[in-house]
């Protein structure tokens, strides 16, 4: 039965956390778009859709970057058909989404908690113990890398999807036939939903089976063995996945994902194991000045190289050890343990993605706060300490969520500080050199691609933004050698051939223009501004026709771009003049 007063004080806390919550978000409303957004969202003609049909869906859904995300896909190109580029309605979407979580958090929490044995101290206070938990995670600063940066909408879509089709699946559990049916078809559902809108809710169907035997099952070892063909099935499923995801060489596609990092898949799985605990301390004590985007982690050599690797790897050992030994004793902080690591393995073991982000902490950390706030409920004995503990921990993680929120609101902010914390690393020093420019800074964003080129002197993008800013400041030649760098770095490097044509233009050299900018077609073969600008050289040549040849395609390729379309109404006066 509904215990009425418990479900009206949630709702209560619900509204508060609500206006909390968007209090805290409320300055990233109009935050610009940063870091992948560029990628994603910015340079992705694919969601830039102008019709509300299946079919520019559908070209959102699978012709993006991330093609394996559909469901994100859509979600951005539904914020562009309503609000273009104005990211208030983006990050709008991004805090609702948080706070659905929250929701369905919360119902999860409680849900599991009224399953345990009235003896466990936790089923005493069950909805204070899921209200708290999820209060704590909802006002995480840890989440603001989740909810204030646009595209990793992403990562709480596909959290939100996780915890609806675990959610749901519990529900048909406890329901009688033949609702139940339903319930397990809407769970299928939101799988799917899961695994399109992020890769690693992959373990979605582990986490059914592990729920399953810890709190309906009752560990029960005979169960476990009676079902041994479901449990095949799971591995079957994870399996196909992972081909769908990684293609039907998935060990090949993990180490061609090494070919562009300047680390090994060894010395990764090293790294990780220091990441790991890295992130528990975060979850503990998430200070803003410990919190940044791009980390420059050191890498693992060795076990004993940092000597933390070893440490970590002993922690996170007996972490596990114990989640083990506890099972039968305590049920949930097993769960709980291997709630945590599990969702870390796609992002945080083979794969040769980044380092380390804090928005892989965002499913993870729930069921590790509850586990941190069921630790205090026991620790603590008295109910005014335990107040004004909460109220404190509220308090400061409030503080820093919005200060952390400060820093996301502002891209000048954002990669001041990405430079302040990880000052040995170029990338942060290049991007925050591109928005010095952007502002009409150019000597100081010069400083910052020459920092960025120091640090990495192989690094194209700082050359190629170091050419551009001394393009633009008219030191061609010298911007000629760092374009040069930049392809010598990546020789695939379009946009550096398209701005030498430039530059060659600039210095009356038409032969040397027209030759990088038929590189930059070649490397690029949808590249509109590469065959307007040819186009124009060939007209300036008296070859009207090829150049009119090119300015179609630009306009073919872009058919928003006025200039191909005056050039070619130019060209076409131009041959009849001379006709």
């Amino acid at each position: 039965m509904t215990n009425r007063p418990a479900t009206i004080h949630a709702v209560i806390a619900f509204f508060l956390l609500s206006a909390l919550i968007f209090f805290l978000y409320s300055q990233t409303l109009h935050a610009p778009f940063l870091f992948d957004d560029d990628v994603n969202i910015l340079g992705n003609p694919s969601v830039r859709i102008t019709e509300l049909n299946l079919h520019s869906l559908a070209h959102a859904a699978l012709d993006s970057p991330m093609a394996s995300r559909p469901i994100s896909n859509i979600s951005i190109a539904l914020n562009y058909f309503f609000h273009g580029y104005s990211t208030t309605g983006y990050h709008i979407t991004n805090i609702i989404i948080h706070l659905l979580n929250g929701i369905f958090l919360y119902l999860f929490l409680k849900t599991t908690l009224d399953l345990l044995p009235a003896k466990n101290p936790a089923a005493n206070s069950n909805d204070l113990i899921a209200l708290i938990t999820t209060g704590l995670w909802l006002i995480h600063p840890l989440q603001t890398q989740s909810v204030s940066y646009i595209v990793q909408r992403m990562n709480s879509l596909g959290a939100m999807f996780f915890l609806i089709s675990l959610l749901l699946y519990i529900k048909a559990r406890l329901s009688d036939l033949p609702f139940r049916y339903w319930l397990y078809a809407a769970s299928c559902i939101a799988a799917l939903l899961a695994f399109g809108s992020k890769e690693n809710t992959v373990f979605l169907p582990f986490f059914i089976f592990l729920y399953e035997w810890y709190f309906f099952q009752n560990l029960d070892r005979q169960w476990l063995k009676r079902h041994l063909l479901p449990i095949f099935g799971i591995i079957l499923l994870l399996g196909t996945i992972s081909i769908i995801y990684l293609g039907v060489n998935p060990w090949q596609t993990i180490l061609d994902s090494y070919k562009t990092r300047d680390f090994t898949l060894g010395q990764r799985l090293l790294t990780e194991l220091r990441v790991v605990v890295h992130y528990i301390s975060l979850i503990i004590f998430p200070y803003p000045a410990r919190l940044t985007v791009d980390y420059d982690f050191p890498v693992s050599i060795s076990l004993l190289n940092p000597a933390s690797t070893l440490l970590s790897l002993l922690v996170i050992i007996a972490i596990l050890i114990y989640g083990v030994r506890i099972a039968t004793r305590d049920k949930l902080t097993s769960f709980c343990i291997i709630w945590f690591f599990v969702n870390l393995i796609i992002e945080s073991s083979v794969i040769g993605l980044e380092i380390i982000y804090e928005h892989r902490t965002y499913l993870p950390s729930m069921l590790v706060i509850l586990l941190l706030v069921q630790i205090g409920d026991k620790i603590l004995k008295h109910g005014y300490i335990k107040i004004s503990i909460v109220a404190l921990i509220f308090l400061c993680f409030s503080c820093w969520t919005h200060e952390r929120n400060r820093i996301w609101a502002d891209d000048l902010a954002f990669w001041l500080d990405n430079v302040q914390k990880s000052s040995g690393k170029a990338r942060p020093q290049n991007n925050y050199g591109k928005v010095l420019k952007a502002k009409g800074r150019i000597d100081e964003a010069i400083y910052h691609f020459k920092e960025a080129i120091r640090i990495n002197p192989h690094y194209d993008q700082a050359h190629y933004n170091l050419g551009n800013a001394l393009e633009g400041s008219g030191m061609l030649e010298e911007a000629l050698g760092h374009y040069e760098e930049a392809i010598r770095s990546n020789p695939k490097f379009a946009l550096a051939h398209y701005n030498m044509g430039v530059v060659y233009e600039k210095m009356a050299k038409p032969t040397e223009a027209a030759n990088h900018y038929i590189e930059a077609i070649r490397l690029k073969s949808n590249y509109a501004m590469a065959y307007n600008n040819l186009g124009i050289l060939y007209a300036k040549q008296g070859d009207y026709q090829k150049a009119l040849e090119h300015f179609e395609t630009a306009l073919t390729l872009q058919p928003d771009d006025t200039f191909a379309r005056q050039n070619i109404n130019r060209c076409r006066i131009l041959m009849n003049n001379r006709q």
